[in-house]
């Protein structure tokens, strides 16, 4: 298999802060820090739209929503906007401002997380609203607060901002993922918002000064290191961090086991597992974006790294999995470049 890209995109000016592929048309999208975000047509490797000042800040998501009677794509400003647009007329829809700057005084970087037609959403105030993107007027059906004072799970101590947001399927009931910036993990029944049904503590590193207290029972740390990313496979969930490994949460009933994959160089801005992807091989691979330049390929199945893919030359932001066809991954980054490379691996014979 190649180390080298298949093929490079040049096109954006800033850094690609955030691509998506669009499922039912194959085309990539892609967003940058000055609010553009560009259609590419993969099979002629050439820009086919641009859609100028999308965004009046830099784009943090882009994600497609498939599953409604017409497919549309949703991009998140940090200004505090989610725009959705209507692929083949190349116009916005609707338009959410999810979070305003004045009650919070700070602009989130946490980006949006989508299960169909609902999505998540940074609110003010660390809160996480729910919306139901299919409804002609933006109104949150639901607030997820994890720094709710009368939860059970709360002993007193800020969570830290909100890091990251994913949705997963636990026995057919649909759940939030939140990854937090003191390195917990959340996860909420969507029929019960009010606390946390599990709280995933991050295992302790052996790495950290003596003095560096960690309480097994809390799983409070104060280097606890922050969520950046999260990502699924089957019944694992996996983290990746600002720190120097990928935590994997194996869940058995009602009980949670962690593996860890240790880094060479610290920090996972983005991270892609493609587990309903029809190859077998394909939809166990875990794709990582790295703050060292570097893209990275796991066998979640087995726990073990693969490959690194080293193009770039600065930090690469952002990973997505093309669904069908020639299997192919996407890297954006800080470089301004977007690399197209091609995942075919093979099973190794006993």
């Amino acid at each position: 298999m190649s180390k080298q890209p298949s093929a490079v995109l040049r096109g954006h000016v800033s850094d690609v802060t955030c691509l998506r592929f669009h499922k039912p048309s194959g085309k990539l999208y892609s967003g940058d820090m000055d609010g553009q975000v560009i259609e590419w047509d993969i099979n002629t490797r050439r820009s086919a739209y641009l859609f100028t000042n999308a965004h009046t800040m830099n784009v943090l998501q882009i994600q497609s929503i498939d599953n409604t009677q017409d497919s549309f794509l949703c991009t998140q400003g940090r200004e505090g906007d989610l725009k959705c647009w209507d692929v083949e007329k190349r116009a916005a829809i609707q338009s959410i401002h999810y979070i305003t700057p004045f009650e919070t005084q700070q602009l989130s970087f946490c980006k949006f997380a989508t299960s169909g037609s609902l999505a998540s959403l940074p609110h003010s105030k660390n809160i996480i609203a729910l919306y139901d993107i299919n409804r002609t007027k933006a109104e949150s059906s639901s607030l997820i607060d994890p720094d709710n004072k009368t939860s059970s799970s709360f002993n007193g101590t800020s969570r830290g901002m909100l890091m990251s947001l994913f949705f997963y399927s636990i026995n057919g009931s649909l759940h939030l993922i939140c990854g937090m910036e003191n390195g917990q993990t959340l996860l909420y029944d969507l029929r019960n918002t009010n606390e946390p049904v599990y709280t995933l503590n991050p295992p302790e590193n052996k790495s950290k000064p003596e003095d560096d207290e960690f309480d097994l029972l809390t799983g409070q740390s104060s280097s606890g290191d922050p969520i950046l990313s999260l990502a699924v496979h089957d019944k694992k969930i996996i983290t990746g961090t600002t720190g120097s490994s990928i935590c994997m949460y194996s869940n058995a009933g009602n009980s949670w086991s962690v593996k860890q994959v240790p880094l060479s160089q610290p920090g996972v801005g983005d991270m892609v597992v493609a587990q309903d992807y029809p190859d077998k091989i394909v939809s166990r691979l875990l794709c990582t974006a790295g703050w060292d330049h570097r893209v990275r390929i796991y066998d979640v199945k087995k726990n073990k790294p693969l490959t690194v893919f080293k193009y770039h030359t600065n930090t690469v932001n952002c990973v997505d999995i093309r669904y069908g066809g020639v299997p192919l991954l996407a890297s954006g980054s800080k470089d301004c470049r977007i690399a197209l490379w091609s995942l075919d691996f093979k099973e190794k014979s006993k």
